[in-house]
């Protein structure tokens, strides 16, 4: 796991110094993203690799995000679950790219495969990025630590996402 953040900070740093042919306009407003990662359950569910959709709203400082990770797992059990991340936070950046840190609640429902109910509320901080290669289209990075409260064994929850923004 700490290869892979290691490997998605490297991508975002290269992100952020490299000139895109074009997105010479700094434009503010809601983005949507397409991602998927790794994402750490707990023991018994492990680590498995999970799509999630992000709305964002930036503006000229601030941001306020929106994201939902689908999570179905074949580990030690079977494991179906929607979380929900809601945050409010900082943004910083320019024209080509833009950086972005949101704090706020976070929550699991779902279940396993043997009746176990994966039900929790916590909190997150989600740290991410975006190299926008064309007006409305970004390359996107982050990575999200959540807490968790009342989970079965593990109560801190690390992830990490690769994908694409798209400017609405």
């Amino acid at each position: 796991m700490l290869k892979l953040f290691r490997i998605l900070a490297s991508l975002a740093l290269f992100l952020l110094v490299s000139s895109p042919a074009s997105a010479q306009t700094p434009r503010r407003g809601w983005s949507v993203a397409i991602a998927g990662g790794p994402f750490r359950i707990d023991d018994l569910a492990g680590t498995p690799l999970v799509p999630t959709a992000q709305l964002l709203k930036s503006g000229h400082r601030t941001a306020f995000g929106v994201a939902a990770t689908w999570v179905n797992n074949a580990g030690f059990y079977t494991l179906t679950a929607l979380t929900l991340d809601v945050g409010l936070g900082i943004r910083t950046g320019g024209n080509r790219a833009e950086l972005h840190a949101l704090i706020g609640p976070t929550g699991i429902l779902g279940g396993d495969s043997d009746g176990t109910p994966y039900v929790s509320a916590g909190a997150h901080l989600t740290v991410g990025g975006t190299r926008w290669i064309s007006d409305r289209v970004g390359l996107t990075a982050g990575g999200v630590m959540r807490v968790w409260l009342g989970t079965a064994n593990s109560q801190i929850a690390p992830s990490a996402s690769l994908g694409l923004r798209f400017r609405l």
